[in-house]
């Protein structure tokens, strides 16, 4: 984040009226834009498939799998976050770049491998009790993971100041999960839930993978 404020800082001191524009329209993109992407395509898939006629249960259940999904993808991927930047700022300012890959990957291997472990309790519970369908258990599974992987990705992309390729990458995957969910819910028939949290799923591994 510091990053950000010097950058911002450099445009304001311009005083000039575009500038300013221009250093609100960054300020906005690069911090709550991706948030921005991600629920203003949940609207929109709301309104376009028709999610206020699904019953109370499935509504509810797709609200609380929802839920449950961004809590416990910022939970994991949180911890190791501010360690891992501060050594690759570290990295980075004496120019120790060899340091930087194994760091990357140490992380996301500890970030996702206690999210898998954790995650496969808490979904073996969740279709156990909660008499979940298997398919839409496992959907919500990889959604989790793919969440957590973009979470965890973000922080490295924030040091290397990628403000502006990650809300590009927000941004298409945002666009094709739209698509999908249409495809999903008018073409192949499945259920309005079904085809949003599929949808999603595939949007935050397309993110994490870009």
């Amino acid at each position: 984040m510091a990053g950000i404020g010097i950058q911002l800082n450099r445009i304001f001191k311009k005083n000039y009226i575009t500038a300013s524009l221009y250093g609100i329209g960054c300020s906005v993109s690069y911090t709550i834009a991706p948030m921005l992407l991600v629920v203003g395509n949940l609207f929109l898939m709301f309104l376009v498939l028709d999610f206020d006629s699904v019953g109370y249960y499935t509504r509810e259940l797709f609200s609380c799998s929802l839920l449950y999904i961004f809590i416990f993808a910022l939970m994991f991927a949180a911890p190791l976050n501010s360690m891992i930047s501060k050594y690759m700022a570290d990295m980075i300012y004496e120019e120790k770049y060899e340091g930087i890959r194994p760091a990357v990957f140490l992380c996301l291997f500890i970030t996702m491998g206690c999210a898998g472990i954790a995650g496969s309790i808490f979904y073996i519970f969740e279709y156990i009790n909660g008499e979940v369908e298997p398919y839409y258990v496992f959907t919500s599974f990889m959604c989790f993971l793919a969440l957590t992987l973009v979470f965890s990705v973000m922080i490295f992309n924030s040091v290397l100041k990628a403000y502006k390729e990650m809300s590009l990458f927000y941004l298409i995957g945002m666009a094709v999960t739209f698509i999908l969910s249409v495809i999903f819910r008018f073409l192949v028939g499945f259920s309005i839930t079904y085809s949003m949290l599929l949808a999603l799923t595939i949007g935050f591994w397309l993110i994490a993978f870009m």
